[in-house]
Parts: structure tokens; C-alpha cells; sequence
């Protein structure tokens, strides 16, 4: 049973968000660091009443719109030219989500230029001051990436406060240049730890871990994985309601069936640290390619086994590649390591997988579903299991195409 014992969401928040930085292939460790320089700002900074619990969350999420090594290039450059695609991308991701609302606003705007401001090009109400310090941050990461030697210092001590009063606030001059002068600014950088930064600054803010808020937090965390690319648009979702609908068939309780609804959101998270030039080739994976891609799952393990209550979810999540006969991945389990909700989370992967069109095939026919699926029982997944979803089947598929109908028109603005 989920454990919904008082703790708090966003403390909860720290395992998940700092694995997915670790792993993530695009800016690896980006958001830590951006967070610690965000937080010293922030806290230095004395002129406003700075929301720092906000702001290092924002920091920490700021560019899960940033999907793709284009937008990466783009990102790593002084001056970012288009940044509104992954500002509005990252900003609908956290849509719905009540505990972020102030946090989607700071990303909406983190790379806001104080005279787009100034002119009227946006309002200064949409603006919360945090933005700001968010997009100074971001930059100061970017230049120094990770590097505090004196030639990269004096570079980047010239080139911010020549865009003082243009792109950044002018009121955060003064504190820039004096924590850029601080040696233990640099060194905490690199060693403090993230989660003890969000544990100490947060602290006061509790927010209990409940079903809905479990619920919210799976989905955000999946729209990140499937927003990659248009190929897994609805991927996750799809998988959570189908793994939901396919427990309550084979008589599973409802606890258990919450948990595979949970499982399905995060089956593919581990796909963070996947290049989407591999979920996208056209053609046939080479073996190179296809042990990269494989390797998801167990990311999918690495992130999910530190939050608190998720013990089941994590195990069901990340064995959806397993098979009875040693073959899945990626610990190649036995029939006798099974367990029923393990046997419905694998055939509702599969089953979506099958319905969805992919770059080097179409969705197949209901038909071929039917025979696809069939090739897997008895010597790799369960064989009652298969029979309860083939009694089901036209059900379960019209629930896909609800779903992926449903997605697809939401995202309009974000192809």
C-alpha cells in the first residue's frame, strides 16, 4: 500500500528531481548547480522578500521544456535567442499541479530580459522578481559550467555586467559581483549538496504526500519523458490508464490499482538519459543503439528507489521489460520473480506501445495487436493476464485513442 504517512512533498521533491539531473543527457547536472546559484542570490539579495523555497524548485525544474540538443545548443549560448518555446513547454508540463503554481509562473519567465519588461513587451505583473534571479543564475551556470578559475571568472565577470540594465535587473548588480568574489561561493557550487540545500531552506513548508498530490506529481514527471518527442507524445499516460483499467479487470485491489496507475506515469522516466535522436531514428536500432536504449529501465530504477512509499512502484516500473523466460531487462528475472501487477504493467506497456505510431512503423491493426501479444504467453508473460485483456481489448483500446486524442488536441502549441 502507497505510504501515506505526513511527510513532505516537497522534501520527497529533492531524490527525484536530483536523479533526473544526474542522468539527464541534455544539461547534466545543470539544474543543481543553477539551483545553488539561484539560492546564493537569492539569499544575499535584500531588497525584496525573496521566496527561496520557490525559487530553488524553479531553479531545480527550470528547463524540463528543453527537450532536444537543438534547444540545448541554443540554451548554451550568452544570449539565448527563441527561449519561449521551452519557457511555455516547461510551464505546461507543471500545469495543474496546485503546490506549483508560483513555480510555474518563475519558469514561464526564467529567461526574461529586464527591458522586454521595461518597454511593455511584458507585463510586470506576469513577472515574479525570482525570475529575474533565475535567469542570472542560468546564465552564470552556463558560462562558468562548472568552472571557477580566474580566466573564466573575469570573462564572466565582463560580460554580465555589460548586459546590466538590458537583460538583467540592475538591482542584482550589486550582489553578483559580490558573491562572484566569494571563493566559497565557487567551491559550494561544485560540493554542496542538493538535497541538504532543499532541506534546509524548505523545511518549514510542509505538504503532505497524499493520493492526488502522488497522482499530480507521476504526471508531471512523465509529461517530461513523453513530451520528448512526438513518437511518445502520450505514451505514459496511456500506459497508467491501461495499466489502472487492466488491474481492476484481473481483480486486483484498489490500492494496488492506484499504485500500477503511479507505475505507468513513471515506467519510462529512466528515458531522460535516452538521445532523442534514438527514439526518433527511422530505422532499425543497431546493437549499439538498441543496449542505450535498454539501459532506461534501469534509470528508471536509479531514480524511482529513493522516494519514500514508491518501494512497489519503483520494482513494477522499472521490470516492464522483464520477461519469464530470462530474456527481458534489466536484471533478465524468472517467472518465479513475478508478481501480477509486474505481469499487468508489462502488458499494458506493450499494448500501448503496439497502438502508437513509432518512427519506423505505423500503429498496427487491432489484428496484429492480437498476434503480437499472443507471442509472448506462456513463456514470457502471463497467459491469464493475456486473457483477461483480450476480453477486454476493445475496451482498453478505445481508452487509448480517448487519451490520445485528448493529448494531442491539448498540445497545439507545443509541436
Amino acid at each position: 500500500m502507497l505510504n501515506l504517512q505526513p511527510v513532505s512533498l516537497f522534501n520527497s521533491l529533492a531524490s527525484i528531481i536530483k536523479s533526473i539531473d544526474l542522468y539527464n543527457y541534455i544539461l547534466k547536472d545543470h539544474h543543481r548547480r543553477c539551483s545553488i546559484i539561484a539560492y546564493y542570490i537569492g539569499n544575499t539579495y535584500a531588497e525584496k522578500s525573496i521566496n527561496l523555497s520557490e525559487l530553488i524548485l524553479a531553479a531545480s525544474l527550470h528547463d524540463i521544456g528543453a527537450l532536444n540538443v537543438k534547444e540545448r545548443d541554443q540554451l548554451l549560448k550568452l544570449d539565448v535567442e527563441e527561449p519561449s518555446h521551452h519557457e511555455q513547454l516547461g510551464a505546461k508540463i507543471l500545469e495543474g499541479f496546485e503546490p506549483f503554481d508560483q513555480i510555474r509562473r518563475i519558469i514561464l519567465h526564467h529567461h526574461i530580459r529586464y527591458i522586454d519588461v521595461q518597454q511593455g513587451l511584458t507585463k510586470a505583473e506576469d513577472v515574479p522578481f525570482e525570475c529575474y534571479i533565475l535567469h542570472l543564475a542560468d546564465r552564470i551556470e552556463i558560462m562558468t559550467n562548472g568552472k571557477n578559475d580566474v580566466e573564466t571568472i573575469n570573462k564572466l565577470k565582463l560580460e554580465i555586467n555589460n548586459r546590466f540594465g538590458k537583460v538583467f535587473h540592475p538591482d542584482l548588480q550589486k550582489v553578483f559581483n559580490q558573491i562572484i568574489d566569494d571563493r566559497s561561493f565557487w567551491i559550494n557550487i561544485n560540493n554542496q549538496s542538493y538535497q541538504e540545500l532543499v532541506h534546509g531552506s524548505i523545511k518549514s513548508k510542509t505538504h503532505d504526500l497524499n493520493y492526488v498530490d502522488a497522482e499530480n506529481l507521476a504526471l508531471i514527471f512523465a509529461k517530461i519523458v513523453d513530451y520528448k518527442s512526438p513518437w511518445t507524445s502520450t505514451h505514459s499516460q496511456s500506459v497508467s490508464a491501461i495499466a489502472y483499467r487492466l488491474g481492476k479487470f484481473v481483480g486486483l485491489d484498489p490500492d494496488t490499482c492506484f499504485q500500477l496507475r503511479i507505475a505507468g506515469y513513471l515506467h519510462d522516466i529512466g528515458k531522460i538519459a535516452t538521445p532523442t535522436e534514438i527514439l526518433e531514428k527511422p530505422s532499425k536500432l543497431n546493437g549499439e543503439e538498441f543496449d542505450t536504449i535498454k539501459e532506461h529501465a534501469m534509470y528508471t530504477s536509479l531514480i524511482l528507489k529513493d522516494i519514500e512509499g514508491f518501494d512497489d512502484i519503483a520494482t513494477w516500473a522499472s521490470s516492464h521489460h522483464e520477461k519469464h523466460d530470462h530474456s527481458g531487462y534489466p536484471l533478465h528475472l524468472s517467472k518465479d520473480h513475478f508478481s501480477l501487477p509486474m505481469e499487468v504493467l508489462a502488458f499494458a506497456d506493450i499494448f500501448t506501445a503496439l497502438s502508437e505510431d513509432r518512427p519506423y512503423r505505423p500503429k498496427m491493426s487491432k489484428k496484429d495487436i492480437k498476434k503480437v501479444l499472443s507471442t509472448f504467453v506462456p513463456e514470457k508473460l502471463d497467459i491469464n493476464v493475456y486473457e483477461v485483456l483480450l476480453a477486454h481489448f476493445d475496451e482498453l483500446y478505445e481508452l487509448h485513442l480517448k487519451i490520445f486524442n485528448s493529448i494531442i488536441s491539448s498540445r497545439t502549441d507545443f509541436k
